[in-house]
C-alpha cells in the first residue's frame, strides 16, 4: 500500500498495487475510517521493516474507532 496526495498527516488516497484498488479518502470517510486507514498503511510498514519481529505495540489502536473498524483492526491484527 502507498498514500498519496497527503495534506498535513490526513491521507487523501490509499491504493493497494496487489490488489489493484484504490480508496478516495476525501470527505467519503468517517473520523474512525481515516484512523483505521492509517493503521493499514502503518501495519504494511511495520510488516516490511520488522519481518523478524516478534512483537507489535500498538498506542491506543482503537480510539476513534467503531465497533465495526475495531473488529476488522483486530482481523487485521491476527492474520
Amino acid at each position: 500500500m502507498k498514500r498519496v496526495g497527503t495534506k498535513r498527516s490526513n491521507v487523501a488516497e490509499i491504493s493497494s498495487d496487489a490488489l489493484e484498488a484504490r480508496m478516495d479518502m476525501r470527505g467519503r470517510c468517517s473520523a474512525g475510517q481515516r484512523v483505521l486507514a492509517s493503521l493499514i498503511i502503518r501495519l504494511a510498514l511495520a510488516e516490511v521493516f520488522c519481518l523478524h519481529c516478534g512483537v507489535l505495540a500498538l498506542d491506543e489502536p482503537t480510539t476513534n474507532l467503531d465497533r465495526e473498524n475495531i473488529e476488522s483492526l483486530a482481523y487485521a491484527l491476527v492474520e
